[in-house]
């Protein structure tokens, strides 16, 4: 069984990230690696890794940053041996906000990466 900070460490499936931005940080990176963990155990799990962005920007360029977002999540879990054909990758960049609104607060919940669980 698994232990409690590897059940909280799981438990959390959307990374944040900065204005313009698709660095994650290295609290999110322990999160993907416990992701990463899952997935080498389970070889019929596949996930779809989801970006996001805020509503600023054209149509085109928050495809590509979302894209970028979601990439750079994927690019962890491939990092620590999970088969790219267990993981897909989709940029809805800022079609599929989680929080309307057009201040700070909202813009950040926005910027996003997220992790879904799809089942086989």
């Amino acid at each position: 069984f698994r232990s409690a900070e590897e059940r909280d460490l799981l438990a959390k499936r959307t990374y944040y990230f900065a204005y313009d931005g698709f660095d994650v940080s290295d609290a999110d990176t322990l999160s993907i690696y416990a992701h990463a963990k899952r997935l080498l155990n389970g070889k019929r799990v596949h996930v779809r890794v989801e970006g996001h962005t805020d509503n600023r920007g054209s149509r085109e360029y928050n495809v590509a940053l979302g894209e970028r977002r979601a990439n750079a999540v994927a690019n962890i879990l491939m990092l620590k041996g999970v088969p790219q054909d267990q993981i897909s990758v989709v940029s809805y960049g800022k079609e599929k906000p989680a929080i309307a609104g057009n201040d700070e607060s909202s813009w950040s919940q926005n910027r996003r990466a997220v992790i879904i669980y799809e089942v086989e």
